[in-house]
């Protein structure tokens, strides 16, 4: 089995008051260390003043991501995705840039308000044996931008040998019934992935990750696990804890077990 979570941590930097970093990091690792992830993707992360604190409490785990860099805002943070040592071995890594020119360090494209990241892993099950694909990512929030990397990562993913299983995690800044969703699961393509979430509560109800630190009347369902033909979905769901009014983020975390035949 393999328990994979996706979680925005919300940046550090942001100027959050009551709900800034200091207050809510403690929540927030709990919740990680409460799943116990093999595989970990983060967003959001600050590497001035949070990713000490997450390498910190997860050294078991190998940390793979940079900086997203740029001439825009927040060139510290960083999509990082991390992979649990005892679990997986790392075959290939791989991090490129969600922009027209993908190895060009901090491109951007599409009018994109900032550099994005996805972080390409080819990985081996030290149990079974069985080799997997992970992206992970974070898209931008303009319109435009999302959809031109949407169909950047549909021509990444249709470019990897089909035989491998993949799956693609992070926060997509879209819904599940726009063209970005449609893109990604690419039911027209050689490579379709589905929704884990939806796979394990087929109604679609509670779908909502995005909640603003608890301001939004209906939480937006933009965090996402996707996963293709040779990962079984055993379980999937939303971890909404929160404490004494505080939550972990402004985004709640999205997990699955995952299974290989």
């Amino acid at each position: 089995m393999i328990r994979v979570m996706t979680f925005n941590l919300r940046t550090a930097e942001a100027r959050d008051g009551e709900n800034a970093w200091a207050n809510r990091r403690d929540l927030a690792l709990e919740r990680i260390h409460s799943f116990a992830p093999d595989l970990l993707g983060l967003e959001e992360v600050h590497d001035a003043e949070q990713s000490a604190d997450v390498r910190a409490a997860l050294p078991g785990y190998t940390w793979y991501g940079v900086r997203r860099g740029g001439n825009g805002p927040a060139p510290l943070e960083m999509t990082p995705a991390l992979v649990r040592s005892e679990a997986f071995e790392v075959l290939e890594d791989r991090v490129f840039w969600l922009s027209p020119t993908p190895d060009v360090p901090g491109s951007t494209g599409w009018g994109a308000a900032y550099a994005r990241t996805a972080v390409q892993l080819r990985l081996r099950h030290r149990v079974s044996g069985q080799e997997l694909y992970w992206i992970h990512t974070h898209l931008d929030y303009l319109p435009l931008a999302v959809r031109g990397m949407s169909h950047l990562l549909r021509e990444v993913i249709d470019d990897l040998p089909l035989p491998i299983p993949l799956m693609l995690t992070g926060d997509f800044n879209a819904g599940k019934r726009s063209l970005v969703y449609r893109t990604l699961l690419g039911r027209a393509t050689p490579r379709r992935l589905w929704d884990a979430l939806r796979l394990a509560q087929p109604d679609g109800r509670g779908e909502g990750t995005f909640h603003a630190f608890g301001r939004l009347p209906r939480a937006q369902a933009i965090d996402w696990i996707l996963v293709s033909e040779g990962l079984r979905v055993l379980e999937a769901g939303i971890d909404r804890t929160a404490r004494d009014g505080r939550f972990p983020s402004d985004h709640f975390p999205v997990w699955a077990i995952l299974e290989t035949p």
